[in-house]
């Protein structure tokens, strides 16, 4: 009988050791062959990795260093892919570390920063379905159907708890 691979678990690792590029096929060399880089990659094509899975892998953990002090964190990133063709998801991005826009995939995160440990708790993926015509520059350009302010929002409900105080406070100020 074939042993189960849990792919999630093992692929997270992998992720989170890794010091350079992670494939794959590294992956499976890694693993020395044990298990192809075409496993993988069925795996990882045919599962979508949302925030919501995210949050249940977390929550418990964040419910244990939960304190009155703790904070979220909020961060926005450019992953640049210049050769990589356009898209919805992959398209021109604004990247505030290098002041242009760059060719890339827009990433909005969240952290919650308790008691010197910091979990990630959301993220979203910025996405431009919209395209226009900017008619000062005659160039083709896209737009998001929801700004970051407003996933960042989201992002928030799913870090607070449903029967706070807070919340209710939280969300007139919204």
């Amino acid at each position: 009988m074939k042993k189960q691979t849990n792919y999630l678990e093992l692929y997270t690792d992998y992720l989170i050791s890794g010091n350079s590029y992670v494939t794959a096929t590294g992956l499976s060399a890694m693993m020395e062959n044990e298990i192809s880089h075409d496993q993988i990659t069925r795996f990882l094509s045919n599962n979508e990795f949302t925030s919501r899975e995210l949050w249940k892998k977390v929550k418990s953990t964040v419910r244990e260093i939960e304190s009155d002090d703790a904070c979220l964190i909020f961060y926005d990133t450019v992953q640049e892919k210049k050769w990589t063709d356009e898209s919805d998801m992959m398209c021109w991005h604004f990247d505030h570390t290098v002041g242009k826009s760059v060719c890339g995939i827009n990433m909005l995160n969240a952290l919650y920063y308790s008691n010197e440990v910091s979990i990630p708790i959301a993220f979203e993926i910025v996405k431009k379905p919209i395209q226009f015509c900017d008619i000062k520059t005659k160039q083709r350009k896209r737009k998001s159907k929801i700004t970051k302010n407003e996933l960042m929002r989201d992002m928030i409900q799913v870090a607070l708890p449903t029967s706070s105080k807070s919340t209710t406070k939280l969300n007139k100020k919204i």
